[in-house]
């Protein structure tokens, strides 16, 4: 069975073609955990140049049962918007390639998987809170009121129509986005 992980993390393409994590979070041990139960995972993320030549001491991430679906890169919503096509268009490559769908969300590039899922099952990884993240003084700008709402919502319907869901709180984050 092939899971596709959709995630926020920016990857960084290194001089030779190989991807890692710029920060070393994202690196091979992170991804075994799904190994252990799937035949190959796919990893959808924004790709990036490294900025130094420091991101190469990290080793890549790929390997034989595991690639990268590398997205646009983009820095903050506006960017985002800018490159939403592109990013979608990554996104359904990978989407229509795998069998089953990991979230880490919240995030766009989680919900953009999530409404390209068709009927895949998929599970959700709740790493954040969007209610918390865009609160009042958390985030000057106009739509902010908005996008919490909007953002919250979207988090509590992927949720309660996963299979399955994590989550990096004991009680807040399953109180706030149950599971059904």
């Amino acid at each position: 069975m092939r899971l596709l992980v959709a995630l926020e993390a920016r990857l960084a393409t290194g001089p030779d073609g190989t991807i890692s994590s710029p920060t070393g979070v994202e690196g091979p041990a992170f991804w075994e955990r799904y190994l252990d139960v799937f035949e190959h995972v796919t990893v959808a993320a924004r790709t990036m140049a490294p900025s130094t030549g420091d991101d190469a001491r990290h080793p890549a991430i790929e390997g034989p049962r595991l690639t990268v679906a590398a997205l646009p890169d983009y820095h903050g919503p506006w960017e985002y918007l800018q490159r939403r096509a592109g990013v979608r268009t990554a996104l359904r490559r990978a989407v229509a390639d795998a069998d089953a769908l990991c979230l880490r969300a919240p995030g766009p590039i989680a919900a953009a998987a999530w409404r390209l899922r068709g009927r895949r099952p998929f599970a959700v990884e709740v790493v954040g809170d969007p209610h918390e993240a865009l609160a009042p003084g958390a985030v000057q700008s106009v739509v902010r009121p908005l996008a919490r709402h909007r953002l919250t919502r979207e988090l509590a319907v992927m949720c309660r129509t996963a299979e399955a869901v994590g989550y990096v709180t004991e009680e807040t984050l399953p109180k706030r986005y149950p599971a059904a």
